[in-house]
């Protein structure tokens, strides 16, 4: 794919074969943000056209586009983001043509790079805030935070047969007949749109093309697919948009 120039740099498309190399990076430089995951990004790129480059062995940057606005922007660098890669940053942005906005940005960042945030306006984004569950807790949901969930759970066990199998290639048209079957119940169907949808669907082939082991829950009211990777499911409510001054 094309590199497509961009502050200074030369952002590729993100793609399964980006898996090794980003998700490498990623989690030696782990965000408080659920975005900064290569599932994550690869997923969602056919609706924000993320891009990436390394502005240096321990800085990457991943670009954006935000329908309607048919501009790149940033998401926050992630790793070490040193003064050298703030100033050229700072300076490629003051010759683009219209205000750049950082996306996605955790109170960290705000607070190591003073010099760089004074350049910008800060502002928080509550529309993707969301809860905070350890993934011991999900798979265990101890005491009374967790009865609600466990008891939802024992009723869907007393009402419906299901088996779990791996997710493979050859079940994915089941797993996307549940999706549509959903999406045609107006309750449910509202909910989910088009783009969660695709989103999703997306996510599902890249698991299998980058052979990701997941497991999926079939003869079930509904289905999930679940990457068996440990870690913690973290929150967006402290999302801050970034937009230059």
């Amino acid at each position: 794919m094309n590199a497509l120039p961009f502050l200074g740099y030369q952002f590729s498309p993100i793609s399964p074969n980006d898996y090794l190399e980003l998700s490498a990076f990623l989690k030696h430089h782990p965000q408080p943000l659920t975005g900064y995951t290569f599932a994550t990004l690869a997923a969602w790129h056919p609706f924000f056209h993320y891009g990436w480059t390394f502005a240096g062995p321990e800085t990457l940057l991943i670009s954006c586009i935000l329908d309607p606005d048919p501009h790149s922007h940033l998401l926050q660098p992630i790793g070490s983001f040193s003064p050298e890669t703030a100033q050229t940053l700072l300076k490629s942005a003051t010759e683009l043509p219209y205000p750049l906005k950082i996306i996605g940005v955790c109170d960290q960042f705000l607070k190591d790079n003073p010099d760089f945030v004074r350049f910008f306006n800060v502002f928080e984004d509550r529309a993707v805030s969301n809860y905070v569950y350890s993934a011991t807790a999900l798979s265990q949901l101890p005491g009374r935070k967790y009865a609600k969930k466990r008891n939802l759970i024992a009723q869907a066990e007393s009402l419906y047969s299901w088996s779990i199998q791996q997710l493979t290639a050859a079940l994915t048209p089941s797993c996307f007949a549940v999706l549509d079957s959903i999406l045609e119940e107006s309750r449910v169907g509202a909910q989910l749109n088009s783009c969660q949808r695709r989103m999703f669907m997306n996510a599902v082939e890249i698991q299998i093309e980058v052979q990701r082991e997941s497991l999926v829950l079939i003869q079930y009211s509904s289905f999930f697919v679940e990457p068996l990777l440990p870690g913690i499911f973290f929150r967006r409510c402290t999302t801050d948009v970034f937009e230059a001054t």
